[in-house]
């Protein structure tokens, strides 16, 4: 028998794959089971770059008629001026390790300029930080509502 907790992950987790697979159909099978570790979703970034792709802050976007290229690019170019800058992705030496699929840079890319445009990124990162800050505001802001159900739905452990 499933229990609540497995059916709210359960029903996070198909939501999340049909979003998926609403900006590139069929590609839910290519990060389902084992093949979520696959080298073609793999990409080596350093630390920071890391904490700016998993943020949406930056994004690749392949460069025309140069094959493995991109430029990594910001949304807000004013705060990092090193970008953009291209970079080509080496296929290994011997062709064993499989590089990152480019429909990934393009659904990250999607999902980034969504984030940005609709400012979604700057609502989710409210609620993100008031996940940490687990206290009221005091302007009433506090969006206790969501705060509640997303502890509800396991989403969030508070240790009081």
């Amino acid at each position: 028998m499933e229990s609540d907790q497995d059916s709210q992950l359960s029903e996070s987790k198909r939501a999340t794959l049909n979003i998926l697979d609403m900006f590139d159909h069929g590609v839910v099978r290519l990060i389902e089971g084992f093949d979520i570790d696959r080298p073609f979703n793999v990409i080596s970034l350093s630390p920071a770059l890391h904490t700016l792709f998993g943020g949406f802050e930056i994004f690749f976007e392949p460069v025309p008629s140069q094959l493995h290229t991109y430029q990594v690019k910001p949304f807000l170019p004013e705060i990092f001026p090193d970008l953009p800058v291209a970079r080509t992705l080496y296929p290994s030496a011997d062709c064993t390790i499989d590089e990152p699929l480019p429909r990934f840079f393009a659904i990250h890319s999607a999902i980034a300029r969504i984030l940005h445009l609709s400012e979604a990124g700057e609502y989710i990162d409210t609620i993100l930080r008031d996940l940490e800050n687990v206290g009221g505001h005091g302007d009433g802001s506090t969006e206790l509502g969501r705060l509640v159900m997303l502890r509800l739905s396991d989403w969030v452990d508070v240790k009081c």
